[in-house]
């Protein structure tokens, strides 16, 4: 596999770069991975694999208008990722983004570059100039010559989470579901109805947080519910909209993270976008193989006032927090083409079913918010 040498970075964290503001360009280099060659991708998200022909979708690169940013190679993402354990905590559509990180990964085990590094990375080590991980309780220094992809789980306190790890170096990837990142459940009296307490952390963030050296956060999808009933000191709470519960729980996430000594890198990734009314299409449909241009956008946009809503709240309560925010509902209302749409059962699911307007093939979409997760994390 060949690799692109890009030696653009962007800004220095102070500057005025905003990556969430640009387009989508065609990007006709080949993608460095697909459905048919990660083993990592559901199958209800591997679009690819159960059919779909036309892989346009795959072959856009986000460009920010006011600043260059690094393209991600397999290599970059072995270094920047280098003696790290790194969590991906959220919801389905987190499991998206943790399928692109552990795709790329894995791609890197076929590249002649990577493995190459892995064995300048040994040398070191031998030398005496290896490195341990993060804070302490991540991975030792290299040991192996075994550059491949090997499963590992991770276990703390109740909570345990299974995962891949690159010993070559010192790499080691997890992801955890976790519908809101808080405390919730079942309601007894009716199925589909959730109590939330927003002043409570899910237990497996506060288990497994403490051995992260990077930890990405994703999960807004359950917040919409409307069935959802929240609680604050053990009490129901009535709030005006789920946004305003969905504050009040971000804040009690943010500081928890900022109050737990944790040493690492925390992301909070945005809001992901559905597409169940796009312009054009019947409403429920999101089947095309072209995403939108400005007019179709905005009127997206526009119809998608509660996910507005919530990327409003990320942006205010996260704006003075050393946790890092990466902007992906403008980028994203581009790409209803990028959806699983009927792609969920090989050869498609039949007319009377509904589209998956939520979740994203992979490749595509999701890779380009790993290239600006990538971006954020180097500022």
């Amino acid at each position: 596999m060949s690799v692109n040498v890009d030696t653009t970075h962007i800004p220095a964290a102070n500057s005025t770069c905003n990556i969430a503001a640009g387009m989508w360009q065609r990007a006709w280099r080949t993608p460095y991975y697909t459905g048919l060659t990660c083993p990592y991708i559901r199958s209800s998200q591997n679009c690819q694999k159960q059919g779909r022909t036309d892989l346009s979708y795959q072959k856009y690169r986000w460009v920010p208008f006011t600043c260059t940013t690094s393209r991600l190679t397999p290599l970059r993402l072995l270094r920047a990722l280098r003696n790290k354990l790194v969590l991906v905590l959220g919801d389905s559509v987190s499991k998206n983004l943790a399928a692109s990180i552990a795709c790329v990964l894995h791609a890197a085990a076929s590249d002649p570059s990577a493995a190459a590094d892995s064995a300048a990375a040994e040398s070191a080590a031998a030398s005496g100039a290896g490195s341990t991980a993060g804070t302490g309780t991540g991975t030792a220094a290299v040991t192996t010559s075994a550059f491949a992809v090997q499963p590992f789980t991770i276990r703390r306190g109740s909570s345990a989470a299974e995962g891949i790890q690159l010993p070559s170096h010192g790499i080691r990837f997890a992801s955890v579901f976790s519908k809101w990142l808080l405390a919730g459940r079942q309601m007894p009296t009716r199925k589909l109805q959730y109590r939330i307490d927003l002043d409570k952390i899910d237990q497996q963030v506060v288990d497994l947080l403490p051995l992260a050296d990077i930890v990405v956060f994703q999960a807004t999808n359950w917040w919409f519910w409307k069935e959802n009933r929240w609680y604050q000191s053990g009490q129901e709470l009535v709030t005006s909209s789920n946004a305003d519960a969905y504050a009040i729980g971000l804040t009690t996430l943010r500081n928890f993270v900022t109050s737990s000594n944790f040493a690492g890198k925390a992301v909070v990734m945005g809001v992901s976008p559905s597409h169940y009314r796009v312009p054009g299409l019947a409403k429920g449909s999101c089947s095309t193989n072209q995403k939108l241009d400005w007019n179709q956008t905005k009127k997206v946009m526009r119809i998608q006032k509660v996910a507005e809503a919530f990327r409003e709240v990320q942006i205010k309560v996260l704006s003075d927090s050393p946790i890092r925010y990466v902007d992906v509902l403008p980028m994203s209302s581009w790409r209803p083409d990028g959806h699983v749409a009927r792609w969920t059962t090989p050869g498609g699911a039949p007319p009377n079913e509904k589209d998956d307007c939520l979740h994203w093939c992979e490749g595509g979409v999701t890779d380009a918010w790993l290239e600006m997760l990538y971006n954020t994390l180097l500022t």
